[in-house]
């Protein structure tokens, strides 16, 4: 028999399984076992068995998205990735930045090797408020740093409607 409750993502005990522990001595050891397993889990803020999927995606993408009367201007850090691994796309009124950080240490010293490999990908897609002037999106790459500017379409600044406010 398999026993789930050693795992940190195992279902609570009812009060029915208090009421055996009370009666076999081991279960009172096991569940001195399970919180300690569940204290050691805790450190480490393990993810629940549910959403390992969601944790380890690879390089962590922090976007900012600015707009004003004449573009929109979305930031995103990408510390370690080089400019070249990095592909940015417009379609179906979504930018979508997508790329890989790829970065290999090695040294070599007298009877001594060492090799260190990181590797991780990103893929975000940022929803844009209005059309954009396509032929005029510019991007730049500088210490980390990717600045995308939209250029707001002709159109879509004629389709803003400034609505007053009225005092009742």
């Amino acid at each position: 028999m398999f026993n789930t409750s050693l795992l940190p993502w195992r279902k609570k005990e009812s009060s029915l399984d208090h009421d055996k522990k009370e009666q076999h001595p081991f279960l009172s050891l096991q569940d001195d076992m399970n919180r300690a397993f569940d204290n050691f889990f805790k450190e480490f803020k393990t993810p629940s068995f549910g959403s390992f999927d969601n944790t380890f995606k690879g390089v962590d993408l922090k976007v900012n998205v600015n707009e004003n009367d004449k573009d929109i201007v979305v930031t995103a850090e990408l510390p370690g990735v080089n400019d070249k691994d990095i592909d940015i796309e417009i379609k179906d009124n979504f930018l979508v930045l997508k790329g890989e950080k790829k970065e290999e240490k090695e040294e070599e010293k007298d009877n001594s090797y060492y090799k260190e490999c990181s590797y991780g990908s990103f893929y975000r897609t940022i929803p844009l408020s209005m059309e954009v002037d396509e032929d005029k999106v510019d991007a730049s790459f500088k210490n980390g740093v990717l600045t995308v500017t939209l250029p707001k379409s002709e159109e879509a600044k004629q389709k803003i409607k400034k609505i007053t406010v009225k005092s009742s």
